[in-house]
């Protein structure tokens, strides 16, 4: 069933520039799981067992235990990632390549800041939500939004750092690469 049109979601606004790249993955998660239960009712009317893959536009990774910890790869045998935070524009490049802006990259910025100050790999969202850094509203900050879409793009684009769930509200930091961090203004 990949690679098959399941339906179309179509948002519209009537303001110019109204939806952003933010807004853009969110409904490409929302997509995918649209598709995924469309498949699986689909299916349930034929009598075939419900569908339990990844949604369609995503590629299968494994992704570390929840309580696994990261790879103990030697320091020689590891690759070294360049990420560079750039405080202006709120963005994270890693080797040069855009990973994502906004608040997933202020996320991402702290994460691997206590990583390499602390040696600290589990988190928890609430630490999250009370870091006044982040820039979070007070109210509906959409904090496990934000998260989801660091989780995809980290996948997608860097798969040597992962934030694996590993527990309610908690998340732990997986590294298969070394990394340096760099800030810029």
């Amino acid at each position: 069933m990949r690679d098959e049109l399941i339906g179309v979601l179509c948002i519209e606004s009537d303001r110019s520039y109204r939806f952003h790249e933010e807004d853009r993955a969110y409904l490409e998660v929302l997509g995918g799981y649209l598709a995924i239960a469309i498949q699986n009712a689909l299916l349930a009317e034929r009598g075939d067992e419900p569908c339990e893959s990844a949604p369609p536009s995503a590629e299968r990774r494994e992704t570390p235990a929840p309580n696994a910890p990261p790879s103990h790869a030697t320091a020689r045998s590891r690759s070294q990632l360049e990420i560079a935070y750039y405080q202006r524009d709120e963005c994270v490049l890693v080797g040069g390549e855009y990973l994502v802006r906004s608040v997933p990259a202020k996320i991402l910025r702290k994460v691997l800041t206590e990583n390499r100050h602390d040696g600290r790999i589990e988190f928890t969202n609430r630490q999250l939500r009370l870091d006044p850094s982040l820039g979070l509203p007070e109210w509906k900050d959409n904090l496990e939004s934000r998260l989801i879409l660091l989780r995809r793009r980290l996948a997608e684009r860097c798969p040597a750092i992962q934030l694996a769930p590993s527990g309610r509200g908690r998340f732990r930091l997986a590294l298969g690469a070394d990394f340096t961090l760099t800030e810029h203004p």
